[in-house]
């Protein structure tokens, strides 16, 4: 039977030694899988639309599931799924950096325009591991 590592989060204060190694064009989307933990497929089809800021919050909508309940044309009921945003705060380090990005891009243009494997290079440049790693 072969034994499986438990993998530990990385610390903000790595996360941050990492940030630094990244070229300034990679560095909102390392913050991005550090304070969501999203996949890489999701991060990179994430478009301007995709993401909505207030003046405390910057949402991002990245396929969080909820269950609702529907009644379907012949009566019976389903659980339907909507997607709800997730918000982060602003205040939080480091934010700035994913909201500049977002603003800055077009409408209807992907915020992160580069291949699957830069991406993953990146994160791995960074110190993040994986993405799951990086979750808080």
């Amino acid at each position: 039977m072969t034994r499986r590592h438990i993998l530990e989060p990385i610390t903000f204060e790595q996360f941050e030694k990492g940030l630094e190694k990244l070229k300034p064009e990679y560095q909102a989307y390392a913050v991005l899988i550090y304070y969501t933990g999203i996949r890489v497929s999701e991060a990179l089809r994430l478009t301007k639309e995709s993401f909505r800021i207030d003046a405390k919050y910057l949402y991002v909508e990245v396929g969080i599931r909820l269950k609702t309940k529907r009644k379907r044309k012949d009566g019976t009921i389903s659980a339907g799924k909507k997607t709800k945003p997730l918000p982060l705060e602003l205040s939080q380090p480091h934010l700035e950096l994913l909201a500049k990005k977002v603003r800055y891009t077009r409408k209807e243009q992907l915020v992160f325009p580069f291949h699957r494997t830069t991406a993953l290079r990146q994160i791995t440049k960074a110190g993040l591991g994986y993405n799951h790693l990086a979750r808080p």
